[in-house]
């Protein structure tokens, strides 16, 4: 079963998250040969993607990873509610660890 973490992002600023992956306080697994994938949509049956995280392992042994959305891609979604999930892939097997929603909060200064 995924996590659930709800994120505030504001609009045009950069949005980086470090995670690492344990239970109990015990890491779960290693990430090596793992990759990580993470969308943003206005409803979790939207066939269009509002914006993608790029996915980063930091560091595969200890299970720490990083999501991230640069400002430009900030700036480009409208301010409101969102919702977003991140899965960790390898080959076939598709794990998601991750999910909530996403409240983008309006930019003034542009």
């Amino acid at each position: 079963m995924a996590a659930y973490h709800n994120l505030v992002i504001d609009q045009g600023s950069d949005y980086n998250l470090k995670f690492t992956l344990k239970q109990n306080n015990i890491n779960l697994t290693t990430l090596t040969g793992y990759s990580i994938r993470s969308q943003i949509r206005q409803t979790k049956t939207a066939t269009t993607v509002t914006a993608s995280f790029t996915g980063t392992v930091v560091d595969d042994a200890q299970g720490i990873f990083l999501i991230s959305l640069p400002a430009v891609t900030s700036a480009s979604i409208t301010a409101g509610e969102y919702y977003y999930d991140v899965e960790l892939y390898k080959d076939t097997l598709v794990t998601r660890i991750l999910e909530g929603k996403i409240r983008i909060t309006q930019e003034v200064t542009r």
